[in-house]
C-alpha cells in the first residue's frame, strides 16, 4: 500500500503482527494481516501518544 510517507515505520496497534512495516523511498509498504483477523497500522512514532 502506498502511504505517501517515505522511509516511515508502522506498527500494528492490535499487536497481531509484531514486526513493524518500513516503507520504501516512494512510501510503499507491505502491510499484512493474519487470516481471520484485522490489523490496524499506525505510524510507529504515534504508538504511545
Amino acid at each position: 500500500m502506498r502511504t505517501g510517507m517515505p522511509h516511515a515505520a508502522y506498527v500494528d496497534q492490535t499487536e497481531h503482527i509484531t514486526e513493524p512495516v518500513h516503507t520504501n523511498e516512494e512510501g510503499w509498504g507491505e502491510f499484512r494481516c493474519k487470516p481471520g483477523s484485522v490489523s490496524v497500522w499506525i505510524p510507529a512514532d504515534r504508538k504511545d501518544g
